[in-house]
């Protein structure tokens, strides 16, 4: 017997499926929808674990699209693209063609790294002085970094690189992909600095012309956030 709560879901599905029946003409989605992901940007892997199944579920053939950072948010933003795969809450302000789709699928924790005892970072004032790198494209870092020293590269192993070689003296990085690093190199010399930088949520976005998509994606994503925490 379904339970009140299974019962609810089970009737807003059928509602929402109902309505996009009635708005997508016949044949619509006989294409692939195409997400703009970013490439090598491992800290959305877990997004597209929860949207391309959202997606199946309305009977939609996601597929990503992998482009460097600020591209893929081109390729969305001018309708190239059908969607954006997880990017920080305030990304329609420079690309107003992109429409939030609620709940949040993750959380991105930035942070200060560097590979020798250097003094503490606590707050952005602290890295004023020094040479700063992080990964091109990731808007959450160019927000906040407009000024001073700041080398970008195409990815996070690039980043590292440059801390290797030292041409900076803090990478600024999300720490998710810093403890992959870590593990998969057995990096021992890593410093993390404690407190983050900053943290932001992260949203699905689709191209404006899919905004009637937006119910019923916010529904298919609550619903595998729920089951998610039922394991």
């Amino acid at each position: 017997m379904l339970q009140p709560g299974s019962l609810l879901r089970s009737y807003a599905r059928a509602y929402f499926t109902t309505l996009l029946i009635a708005v997508i003409p016949v044949n619509a989605w006989s294409g692939d929808f195409l997400i703009s992901k970013p490439t090598n940007a491992r800290t959305v892997e877990l997004c597209a674990q929860m949207i391309i199944p959202a997606y199946q579920a309305l009977g939609i053939n996601a597929v990503m699209v992998d482009l460097p950072g600020r591209r893929a948010l081109f390729a969305s933003n001018s309708g190239k693209t059908d969607a954006e795969l997880c990017r920080i809450d305030n990304i329609s302000q420079h690309y107003p063609n992109l429409v939030k789709v609620e709940p949040a699928l993750q959380h991105l924790t930035i942070v200060a790294l560097s590979i020798k005892a250097l003094p503490q970072v606590k707050t952005m004032a602290d890295l004023k002085a020094y040479k700063l790198g992080s990964q091109r494209g990731m808007k959450a870092a160019e927000n906040y970094f407009r000024q001073g020293f700041i080398h970008y590269v195409n990815n996070y192993q690039q980043v590292i690189q440059l801390l290797d070689d030292g041409l900076i003296d803090y990478a600024i990085l999300p720490l998710e992909a810093i403890k992959r690093h870590q593990q998969a190199n057995y990096r021992k010399d890593f410093f993390i600095h404690q407190p983050p930088l900053f943290q932001h949520k992260l949203y699905h976005y689709i191209h404006k012309r899919h905004q009637h998509l937006v119910a019923a994606l916010a529904l298919e994503i609550s619903l595998i956030q729920y089951r998610q925490q039922q394991k």
